[in-house]
């Protein structure tokens, strides 16, 4: 949906140019949200609530099942390409 990798993004480290432009930021940080609650996970620790601001409001729907992976990915990058 964003025409690079957020994976190989993250992979290769975020300089300050990329955290600065929403259209990059946002996905990185929506990635790193994701990625916090799965190593989160595989410790056995589970939300019972989630609570997100901005992009976070993203992450927090689908680790409460409320939008599917596809959907949250989708929105993610609509959202940061009007922000941007």
């Amino acid at each position: 949906h964003l025409g690079w990798s957020v994976a190989r993004a993250l992979r290769a480290g975020a300089s300050a140019e990329a955290v600065a432009d929403t259209t990059r930021a946002q996905p990185l940080l929506y990635a790193t949200q994701l990625g916090i609650v799965a190593a989160l996970a595989e410790q056995g620790i589970r939300p019972t609530l989630v609570l997100g601001h901005s992009v976070g409001e993203v992450a927090a729907a689908q680790v409460a099942g409320l939008l599917s992976p596809a959907g949250a990915a989708r929105l993610v990058a609509q959202r940061s390409r009007h922000q941007g």
